[in-house]
């Protein structure tokens, strides 16, 4: 049994040399245009890129900042309208207070009158 099949396209030795490497390889160079050319097209779209982002941050952060301010503004806005429509929080504690000191006062009135019930 084989383990191993010999592929027969592949030269068994094959010598490259330092000028193989050199060159871009015809396949890969568009028409007339050369290796740097194409890097230097390349990075010129990059930096341009770059600027589109640049821009775009700025603009998100701008439009961020508009609609932070009007949030906030909003908050305001409804903070103040409750405490409009709502009484301050010292005259709900006086208004508590008032209705147990009246129900005390006739809690008191019925312990009294029920302890002189029992004694007489």
């Amino acid at each position: 049994m084989k383990r191993f099949q010999e592929v027969s396209d592949v030269e068994p030795e094959q010598h490259y040399t330092f000028a193989d490497f050199m060159d871009e390889p015809a396949e890969f160079q568009p028409e007339g245009s050369s290796y740097r050319e194409r890097v230097a097209v390349l990075e010129r779209k990059v930096g341009e890129l770059e600027t589109v982002v640049a821009a775009l941050r700025a603009d998100a952060k701008s439009i961020d900042d508009f609609f932070r301010a009007r949030i906030g503004h909003l908050v305001g806005e409804f903070v103040e309208r409750c405490r409009e429509a709502m009484p301050p929080t010292v005259e709900i504690q006086e208004a508590v207070h008032e209705k147990f000191e009246a129900e005390g006062q006739e809690l008191a009135k019925a312990i009294y009158a029920a302890i002189l019930k029992k004694l007489r």
